[in-house]
């Protein structure tokens, strides 16, 4: 096999918000042989829809190679999930769906989803009837294509955009933490062990962490001000990007 897959990850530039911040910082990344590059939510401000167009021109502009693999965030809003995909249909948005691609002879399985959280939001109950059985029937969901994936895929990572892991959260007010993350995501990642994780939402967190030996990477650009590389662990391959 070729060099394995070069992946990037950003979320939450909340267009127009950080989008100067983000398309100045493009060109300090220094990163070469992108193939992927995942939006883990967020990447524009409160449903504005059309400011996710300069994120995705910036980000083709310095990544002209890479396919970019997308996620909703809780701004991206539920009811207006179609239009994102009318409108920018170069992105492969997924919505609790494993999405699998060939780079350079290695099946990489992307699991994507908005991703689950222990207690959901005043807005959330008043306003989605049965909320708390959603995320359940997500958790699940997830974990069945996890299950999937790094049993048919050279390489597997989950992307969500709220958290899966605690490490990542230092930095954010402990008393935040079940809406910013699910303990039920957590106990997933450590059974299936994909070969990394990437999130989003938490602006204060830390950038990166492992839990039970998987890279877990928060995206979130006000954390990182910049896209980050994806590490990756290749198992039985034995590469570890």
């Amino acid at each position: 096999m070729e060099e394995p897959p070069g992946i990037v990850a950003v979320s939450d530039v909340h267009s127009p918000l950080y989008l100067e911040a983000y398309k100045r910082s493009l060109s300090l990344t220094g990163l070469k042989h992108v193939d992927l590059v995942l939006f883990a939510g967020d990447m524009v401000e409160r449903n504005m829809i059309h400011a996710f167009k300069p994120v995705e021109d910036a980000t083709r502009k310095a990544f002209p190679e890479a396919e970019i693999v997308a996620v909703f965030g809780n701004d991206e809003f539920i009811e207006h999930e179609d239009e994102y995909k009318q409108l920018y249909p170069s992105v492969r948005w997924l919505d609790d769906e494993l999405y699998t691609i060939d780079i350079r002879g290695y099946k990489v399985g992307i699991v994507g989803s908005r991703g689950v959280i222990d207690r959901p939001t005043w807005w959330q109950k008043k306003h989605i009837p049965g909320i708390e059985e959603i995320y359940a029937k997500r958790a699940e969901r997830i974990a069945g294509l996890l299950e999937e994936s790094t049993t048919r895929n050279d390489i597997t990572i989950l992307v969500t955009h709220y958290g899966v892991a605690q490490c990542t959260l230092i930095g954010e007010p402990r008393k935040a933490w079940p809406g910013i993350y699910s303990r039920r995501m957590e106990a997933i990642v450590k059974k299936y062990k994909p070969n990394a994780a990437v999130h989003g939402h938490a602006h204060k967190g830390r950038p990166r962490c492992r839990l039970d030996g998987v890279p877990i990477y928060n995206a979130a650009f006000p954390v990182n001000r910049r896209p980050v590389k994806i590490n990756y662990n290749m198992g039985l391959l034995g590469y570890l990007a």
